[in-house]
């Protein structure tokens, strides 16, 4: 199949690799981040009022 839409299909199907990449450095970019900002907001330490 040949034309501008299999170009571009193609063009994407090339890329998904880097696209997961992307996704799974995103995932642990989050991880990262939420872990530092639970610890410096001293969510960790917080006493339970039951």
């Amino acid at each position: 199949m040949q034309g501008g839409l299999w170009d571009v299909v193609g063009t994407f199907n090339d890329n998904f690799g880097n696209f997961g990449f992307a996704v799974v450095g995103i995932f642990i970019a989050s991880g990262i981040v939420s872990t530092v900002v639970y610890r410096v907001k001293g969510y960790d330490h917080l006493q339970a009022n039951i």
